[in-house]
């Protein structure tokens, strides 16, 4: 996994898309200034998208597939602010 910063991000199939919600939990803002948002495809099945937002983490659904899921993390990570 890639070192994160407060302006960093990782596109996250299903296995690891619970681990890094669990961990931004573990260390929420204001300690280390990792927020999570997690970008999903629109086609992702509603119970994987309850997951992530159970944990308190902003979901962001957009696109077909996994690659149009990445490439508005790419779109996010690149805004001013």
């Amino acid at each position: 996994m890639a070192h994160l910063t407060q302006r960093s991000a990782t596109a996250a199939s299903s296995p690891p898309a619970p681990a890094i919600t669990a961990g931004c939990r573990l260390f929420p803002r204001g300690k280390l200034g990792i927020r999570a948002v997690i970008v999903m495809p629109q086609t992702t099945p509603r119970i994987k998208v309850d997951g992530r937002a159970r944990h308190g983490r902003r979901v962001i659904l957009v696109g077909d597939s996994y690659a149009d899921a990445k490439a508005h993390c790419d779109t996010l990570v690149a805004r001013p602010g």
